[in-house]
């Protein structure tokens, strides 16, 4: 039950909201402002949501690196000065620029938080050789297996492959070390077609490209053919 709160936006968005309000009531009380306490809670919140961004939001379906979630905290804050500026001038200088640029930077950071937040997934690699690479074969179903067997192979849904998620690897064995934390998606052919997957490169591996022999694997049994899905995402709609 913790877990599952913890891992919901609504919780982080509500505790932000809450912990700037606390904040900005003991700074009036405090500094006895002319100010709400909303005006002293919002650079608060915004502070929050912006670390809130840093550490659960992914620009790109979660599959940037950090600089570019970094790089749209940037761009949220350019934009927050130029429409700051507009609100300002619009309300005819009545409020402070300063509290018109925390205002739309807090609201933009608020709303990029919520649609870009990324939900975290577990992935199990304890029957994995630490050599291997690990690849998510997109199914036809939308529920995935998140169990990597020995051949680094699991199974990921359409919703996860497109929307993104904060990977975190699991080891009960610690007898290998995780892969690389950011994926790749790629395309496999096969004679079935293009097969989609999201793969992890293994520390140990050097290479620029994946190297799996999806068709020996079917072949083996060890991939059921039936259960992936095929084709061009684009023109199957995803």
């Amino acid at each position: 039950m913790l877990e599952e709160l913890l891992n919901s936006k609504m919780f982080w968005l509500v505790a932000a909201s809450i912990t700037g309000l606390t904040i900005g009531s003991i700074i009036k009380r405090l500094r006895h402002g002319n100010h709400s306490s909303t005006a002293y809670a919002m650079p608060v919140i915004g502070f929050l949501l912006t670390i809130l961004i840093l550490k659960f939001a992914k620009i790109n379906t979660a599959y940037f690196q950090f600089q570019y979630t970094l790089m749209g905290v940037f761009f949220i804050f350019i934009i927050a000065l130029l429409f700051g500026f507009m609100m300002y001038m619009f309300n005819e200088r009545k409020i402070s620029y300063a509290i018109s640029i925390v205002f739309i930077y807090t609201s933009l950071a608020m709303v990029c938080f919520y649609i870009f937040y990324k939900p975290e997934q577990k992935i199990n690699i304890s029957n994995r050789p630490p050599e291997k690479d690990v690849f998510l074969l997109l199914k036809k179903e939308d529920a995935g297996y998140f169990e990597i067997n020995q051949e680094g192979i699991g199974y990921i849904g359409s919703q996860y492959f497109i929307n993104g998620f904060r990977p975190k690897f699991i080891d009960d064995n610690k007898n290998s070390y995780a892969p690389a934390a950011f994926p790749n998606i790629i395309e496999i052919p096969t004679r079935y077609g293009l097969a989609h997957a999201i793969w992890f490169r293994s520390q140990t591996n050097t290479s620029i490209h994946p190297t799996l022999d999806l068709d020996m694997l079917m072949e083996q049994g060890i991939v059921k053919m039936e259960e992936l899905k095929f084709g061009d995402l684009k023109e199957t709609g995803k």
